[in-house]
This record gives structure tokens, sequence and C-alpha cells, in this order.
């Protein structure tokens, strides 16, 4: 009988055709085994005894079309030993099994006898699952996932699971109080009002205490969250709720709160009236918030510790808060906000260390304004889809703290500005992408302090000159990581003994 070495640690087996593995699947000789996959085995009715397994620490289990039960089988003969079924498994997976009904506990169905340090459940398509395993067989359960609305049985046997913290729902939240120390939840696909999410919510054991974590998706009957009753919420992510409109604070300020996310939500237009009180908050992502026209009022007051903040694809903002960003965000990135037409008022914030701008250009038209060479900090600059740049950088633009500048699809940019570029003492890296007439470098060569040039799909003309006896060659000799590609075809190595690294490829 065919069977793999018993040194094996990772086992996928996909599509297996016959009605039961081999008996060789749950031996204990595979002593190194730690994940093993079985998808797709759809004529199978029964499961190996992968409860011997002692060291098996992931399973997934997916696609099988006739099993109706898991029994005692599944956890083999090993209690006569002392030893506990599925003794490392920390992950369980069960997905796409339509007929399972029951999941039941080992035959001699005694406290600890099994999963004894299982953290994640996860359950997906078993719509007919009407027993699970009992909350006394999982002890250490942290997370618990599922995506069928129909398996309240697994709610229902997991009330004194003592450690869960994380819990994720698809379309139903259920009405079952589980562990008073849940800390995380997720609902996906859920189209319950607000008022009936609150009530699940707290109907699940968390309140305002408790609940630190709160992640909506594809909830599209949810015009607002009331952010004020849960007064301990640390990270709040919102994505593709399509009614959602609006954060509600009651007028109290939100301490807890220091992750927020809003992405994908087309009718979101507004923040509160006065703006967001957060004064721990530390990250704001806003991404593809097409009807949102103004960021939060006070923002340099009132998100005092704000260190990273995202703007992706608002399409309606036309400016900067009044008063400008806070001075402490460190990470700023904006990308196809095609409104906003000037920099924040008194400038890009003082602590800024990177700055990321692309398809922004009315903003890119302003740059002169930016104010760049007064940051003490900025070490990074990314700037792409500038259409209208024929020249870049500019005298003075840059502050000298500058260690990496990045520019990419640049379509019209045809010079490098040595002027701008000679008075950064700390440019390590340079990368230019896709600016495809960019012809040559600058007479006067680049920064002396470049050790690493990059230019991908470049003009064939520039892959020529910085060849070895090209007329750009001398002004690239003292960096010594060079990659400059015409396209992807070949690479031509360039015997340049002082370099560490080198690719030309036309």
């Amino acid at each position: 009988q065919l069977r793999p070495n018993t040194n094996l640690k990772d086992l996928d087996i996909y599509d297996f055709r016959g009605a039961r593995f081999p008996d060789w699947l749950g031996l204990e000789c595979f002593s190194k085994l730690s994940t093993l996959c079985l998808v797709g085995a759809r004529n199978c009715t029964m499961l190996p005894a992968l409860g011997q397994l002692q060291f098996l620490k992931e399973l997934v289990i997916a696609r099988f079309d006739s099993i109706v039960t898991i029994g005692p089988e599944f956890y083999g003969n090993i209690f006569n030993s002392n030893k506990k079924a599925f003794a490392s498994l920390q992950k369980l997976t069960i997905s796409t099994v339509p007929q399972l009904q029951q999941l039941m506990p080992p035959m001699d169905d005694v406290k600890g006898q099994a999963f004894p340090l299982l953290q994640e459940l996860r359950m997906e398509d078993c719509p007919k699952l009407e027993t699970i395993l009992p909350h006394y067989l999982l002890p250490s359960l942290s997370v618990l996932d599922t995506t069928d609305g129909q398996m309240k049985q697994l709610v229902a046997s997991l009330p004194k699971a003592p450690r869960i913290r994380s819990m994720r729902f698809v379309d139903h939240l259920g009405y079952y109080k589980l562990a008073s120390g849940l800390h995380n939840l997720k609902v996906h696909g859920s189209e319950s009002t607000l008022e009936t999410l609150l009530e699940r919510i707290e109907s699940l054991g968390f309140s305002d205490s408790t609940l630190q974590g709160l992640e909506l998706s594809g909830c599209n009957e949810i015009p607002s969250i009331p952010l004020w009753r849960f007064q301990n919420l640390s990270h709040v992510s919102v994505d593709s709720c399509e009614h959602f409109e609006s954060l509600c604070v009651n007028g109290r300020p939100l301490m807890s709160l220091h992750f927020l996310r809003i992405s994908w939500c087309y009718n979101f237009m507004s923040f509160p009236e006065g703006g967001l009180h957060a004064p721990n908050l530390r990250i704001l992502q806003l991404i593809a918030t097409t009807g949102l026209k103004f960021l939060p009022k006070q923002m340099q007051f009132l998100l005092p510790s704000l260190t990273e903040l995202k703007i992706y694809i608002c399409t309606k903002l036309r400016s900067f808060p009044k008063g400008g960003l806070p001075s402490s965000i460190e990470v700023l990135e904006i990308s196809e906000c095609k409104g906003i037409e000037s920099s924040p008022e008194g400038g890009f914030p003082s602590n800024l260390k990177e700055l990321y701008i692309s398809g922004c250009n009315k903003l890119v038209a302003d740059r002169k304004h930016w104010g760049l060479q007064t940051l003490p900090s900025l070490s990074f600059l990314h700037m792409a889809s500038c259409k209208e740049v024929e020249s870049f950088p500019e005298q003075r633009l840059l502050p000298s703290s500058l260690n990496t500048l990045w520019l990419a699809n640049f379509r019209e940019l045809n010079s490098l500005g040595y002027k701008g570029l000679h008075h950064l003492p700390f440019l390590n890296e340079l990368k230019i992408r896709d600016c495809p007439k960019l012809g040559s470098l600058p007479e006067e060569g680049l920064p002396s302090s470049l050790k690493y040039l990059e230019i991908p799909q470049c003009h064939r003309t520039l892959m020529e000159r910085c060849k070895e006896g090209g007329e750009d060659c001398p002004k690239i000799k003292h960096i010594p990581k060079i990659n400059i590609r015409h396209s992807l075809v070949f690479e031509l190595g360039i015997p340049w003994n002082e370099r560490s690294s080198c690719s030309l490829t036309s």
C-alpha cells in the first residue's frame, strides 16, 4: 500500500475519490505531521482517525459531499493510553460539508479528552449542522468564525467557552450569550437594521465595557454607528456598507479609539459636527469614500496623537480642514483625490517622515508652495501618476533629510532637475518607474550619496546611454546597485568590478 514518508510535515490531499481514506493516514508513526488539508473527497463517508496525530497543529476538511456525521472514529483509539485526541491541534477548519449534521465528541465524553489546545474554530457552509462540540472540550478556544447563519448550535453550545475573544459571523449574529470576555466582533453580509444589530451584539455578551474591536463588511442596512455606546472600542473598520453615511459620537470623546478605517462606503458623507474627538487615535484610513466632501474639523486639536493618515479615492474632497493637519502625523498618503488643489493650511505636518502622493494633479501643480524643504524629518517621498510634470524636482523643493525618492508614471517627465537633487546629501535610493519620455540623466550627474538606482520600463535611449561606454555611464559608476530596464526580455551583465550589483535589461 502506498504511503508517504513518515517524516512528512505538511500533507495536502485533493479530490480523493474513494469512500474511505487509507488507514495509514491516522497512524501515530506520522509524528512530525503538523499541517493536514483534505479537500474535495466528495465520495468519502467517514474520516480517518486523525485524533491520533499527536503533533498535528492545523487541520482543514473541505468539500466533503457525503459525510453526515463526524463521530468517535474521528478521534481514534488513544484514550486507553491516557493520551488526548488532537493533543496539539490549534486550528480546525470545516468548510463546505453540506450534509453534515453532527460533529460529535469522543465516545468517552470526559472533560479534557480532546482539543486541549484548539484556539481557532472555523466552520463554513454546513447548513444542516445540528450538533456541535460541547464547550468543555474547547478550553483554549479564542477565535470562533462561521459564515453560516443556520448554525445556531455552534453558538448555543459555547456559552461558557472561557477564552473566546474574537468572533466573525456572516449574515446572522445569533442570539446566544457567550463568554463575558468577548472582545472582538466581525460581521459580514448582515441585512439587519442598526437596532437589530445592536440588540444582537448585546445578546452575544458584548457590553460597553468589553467590546474592543468591531469590523462591519457588507452590512447594507446600517446608516450610522453610535460609537459613544462602546467607550472601550479601540479598532473600528467599516467596509463596503452601501448605506453607511456617518459616525455618531453624541458629543463624547472617544478615548480608547486607536484605529479607524472606512472603505468603499460610497454614501459616507460626514464626520460628527464639530469634529471627531479621539485624542488617542493613531491611524485614520479613508478609502473610496466618494461621497465625503470634508475631513473632520479641528483635526489639529481633536486628533493630537494621529500618526498615519491615508486618503484614497475621495473624489469630492476639495481641501484639507481649516487649521491644517495634526503635527503628529508621520505617514501621509493621498491618492486619486483629484479635487484637492493645495497643501494643508500651515504646510504639511512638521513631524512628517513619509509622504505618498498619487493621481492628484491639482495638488502636484501647487508643489512649489508645499514647503517640504522645511520638514526636518521627511525621509521618504513617493509621487505617482502626475500627468503634466516635465521636469522634477525643482530647486529647493525637497528637504535635505530625504533618503528615498520614488517617481512613478510621470508620462511627460523628460528630465531630472539636477538643482533639485544635488543638495540632498542623504539621498540613498532613487526609483523612477514608467516615465517613458525620460531619455537621459542630468548632465551634471546624480548625487554622490546614491547607493541604489532603479529605472524599470525606461526609454530605450536611456538604457543605451547607461551601458558601459554610453554617455550616461560615467554618471552612475559610483552607485553600488543599479537596475535599469527597457523591458523584461533578457538581462545583460556589465563587468564593473567596483559595483556590487548591476542589471541592464533590453
